[in-house]
């Protein structure tokens, strides 16, 4: 759980929110290189507390919240051409709602595994299995 925020935390600062602004400012722009896989082990996650990673990553979203709020007749087809392809600003606000929506789920699966573990001697089947989509 604590690499899932820690890892939405980098995100939010340094992808989706980065990402739109320059696309939305200057669509020729090229993105900063990212390289969220490795951040896990450069950066440290698992050895921060969650209670401070929860809360940086609240007050970048705050900071996100209150830049989008501060937007006025933002252009969402601007394009820049990403790893994928070309994105519009659009393309990237719905992608970063559902890379929200990824972790929400792989963090409600974490949960129930843990139930699972700490209920011990205890069994959670009567529940259901879990399945992924």
């Amino acid at each position: 759980m604590l690499e899932v925020i820690n890892h939405l935390y980098d995100e939010e600062r340094e992808d989706f929110r980065q990402r739109i602004e320059i696309v939305l400012a200057d669509p020729n722009r090229p993105w900063p290189r990212i390289d969220p896989r490795t951040w896990v082990n450069t950066r440290g996650y698992n050895d921060r507390e969650l209670d401070t990673s929860l809360k940086n990553f609240l007050a970048e979203r705050d900071k996100s919240l209150d830049w989008f709020e501060q937007l006025s007749s933002p252009n969402w087809q601007n394009s820049n051409k990403g790893p994928n392809g070309l994105l519009t600003a659009g393309d990237l606000l719905a992608s970063w709602l559902a890379h929200d929506f990824l972790h929400i789920r792989q963090l409600a699966r974490l949960h129930w595994q843990y139930v699972g573990t700490i209920a011990d001697p205890y069994q959670t089947t009567y529940a259901g299995p879990w399945k992924e989509s």
